[in-house]
């Protein structure tokens, strides 16, 4: 897979993951784990907007994915719990990459590492709200 088709795929899967998270805190069951989830759901669009940045760097081209919904009928308990092996398994692939990639380019390796430690934290955090259920 070429860089920018890399980055089309991390660009969706953060916008994937910012609406999984929106949706989620909508059936929060109380204001700490909804606030807890929209902070994650920033984070995801942050990543999403700076991996855009990149993509845009590269190929001069503005990449405009399309986004479904993403929690269809799953309970807020199942859906925690499916999000912490994404999450974990998202930190694996950004940091072997980011190990990869060698010395390169700053902003690249800046992103991937940022984004690989916001998944291993939003991970805990998923456990943790599983954790008050």
């Amino acid at each position: 897979m070429t860089l920018p088709e890399t980055l089309k795929t991390y660009i969706d899967d953060h916008l994937y993951t910012y609406e999984y998270y929106k949706q989620l805190a909508e059936n929060a069951p109380d204001e700490f784990s909804r606030d807890m989830l929209n902070d994650m759901a920033n984070d995801e669009m942050r990543h999403a907007e700076e991996f855009q940045v990149i993509y845009q760097g590269i190929t001069g081209e503005l990449y405009t994915p399309t986004v479904t919904t993403a929690l269809q009928r799953r309970t807020y308990r199942d859906a925690l719990g499916d999000r912490v092996m994404s999450e974990s398994n998202r930190y694996r692939r950004y940091m072997r990459n980011y190990n990869n990639r060698g010395i390169g380019d700053a902003l690249l390796l800046g992103t991937l590492f940022g984004a690989g430690v916001d998944s291993n934290l939003h991970s805990l955090a998923l456990l943790y709200l599983l954790s008050r259920l």
